[in-house]
């Protein structure tokens, strides 16, 4: 997976960033032991009336240890991606510019 962020043309980049890795081969990844943590999940669906034009969307999962030494580059991707607020790139993306 690659993200690249910053202020450039879209296409332009795609063609750089094919040519950059169309040379490179799948590999297998491997994925350690994940430990599973019990817990107990009640579905609903809640609706509240407002007049406001905005989504709060959380989709995931357990998430890898602060310990771990990828931690730091997994927090940076995920307040780019959204877990930022109002502050992240996603949110800014869609709030402002696809408004």
């Amino acid at each position: 997976m690659l993200a690249v962020t910053g202020d450039f043309d879209a296409p332009t980049m795609l063609q750089k960033l094919n040519a950059a890795f169309q040379d490179w081969k799948p590999a297998d990844a491997i994925f350690p032991k994940v430990e599973t943590v019990p817990y107990q999940f009640q579905p609903s669906v809640n609706l509240i009336q407002k007049e406001v034009e905005q989504t709060n969307l959380a989709i995931g999962h357990l998430r890898i240890k602060a310990d771990n030494p990828d931690y730091p580059a997994v927090r940076v991707l995920d307040l780019i991606l959204g877990s930022g607020g109002f502050s992240s790139r996603l949110f800014q993306k869609v709030r402002n510019e696809l408004d």
